[in-house]
């Protein structure tokens, strides 16, 4: 017996109704298929404040990640950041309202021989 079923079509049938074309580049895939965000939104929070990051420290090179409440920097170099430019991280945050735990923030790169551990910083609002 011969199977004639095409997953493909099954599966754009199923979801038609959730697509809205779209053009816009200022959304993101979850918006344009119509998803409401059940993670971070990008064009509000995580999204809003790593370019306002990007903007204020263009020499640094770092990966913002930011989950309910909390939210994570890590500054992908494989050195250790400078006490200024730490500081200033820091300082940047808290002007924008969160709370920084310098308990589980650190501006020293480290590694052993299989693993990183890249200079971050911990906040939450």
């Amino acid at each position: 017996m011969e199977d004639n079923f095409d997953i493909h079509a099954w599966n754009l049938n199923r979801y038609k109704e959730m697509i809205v074309e779209t053009d816009d580049p200022t959304i993101g895939a979850e918006l344009e298929a119509g998803m409401d965000g059940t993670g971070v939104a990008e064009a509000e929070g995580n999204g809003s404040l790593e370019s306002s990051l990007h903007a204020k420290f263009p020499s640094l090179d770092f990966y913002v990640n930011t989950f309910g409440d909390k939210g994570e920097i890590t500054i992908r170099q494989k050195s250790d950041v400078s006490e200024e430019d730490f500081n200033a991280l820091t300082s940047f945050l808290e002007d924008k309202g969160y709370t920084v735990d310098y308990g589980q923030s650190y501006r020293d790169f480290d590694y052993d021989d299989d693993r990183y551990w890249m200079p971050r910083i911990r906040f939450k609002q």
